[in-house]
């Protein structure tokens, strides 16, 4: 019986069309606001920047205040943090610190949207990726 009922479960409601749409939609959301978040940090909620800038000072001294800070500041820091060339500097102590930053960024911008609602995230999406 369980295997019947797990065989039955699979073909109609897994493997089935509306399921598959549903889960090609999500990951398609959910790859579309990671991406724009990380390429413009700035579109994050104000309270996740707060959180960001916390989050920031753990690891550095050198942090810039994202609410409050010069723009062209905050913009060359997160031009720095998502695009530092690790390639050609891994050893050096800029280079560990924009690593460590890149990691609290990528985990902030994980955690902003591990906590949306799906008709959030929706909205998120296309709001400021479509």
């Amino acid at each position: 019986m369980n295997h019947y009922l797990e065989t039955i479960i699979t073909s109609k409601v897994i493997n089935s069309p509306e399921v598959s749409l549903f889960d090609n939609n999500a990951h398609t959301i959910v790859k579309g606001l990671f991406k724009a978040y990380y390429n413009n940090p700035r579109l994050l909620h104000k309270g996740t920047q707060r959180k960001l800038y916390i989050n920031l000072r753990n690891v550095s001294q050198n942090v810039v205040d994202f609410e409050y800070g010069n723009y062209e500041i905050i913009k060359e820091e997160f031009d720095l943090i998502t695009g530092y060339d690790f390639n050609n500097d891994s050893t050096s102590e800029l280079a560990k610190e924009y690593y460590e930053k890149r990691c609290v960024l990528v985990r902030i911008i994980c955690d902003f949207i591990a906590g949306m609602t799906d008709t959030y995230a929706s909205n998120e999406y296309n709001r400021i990726v479509k």
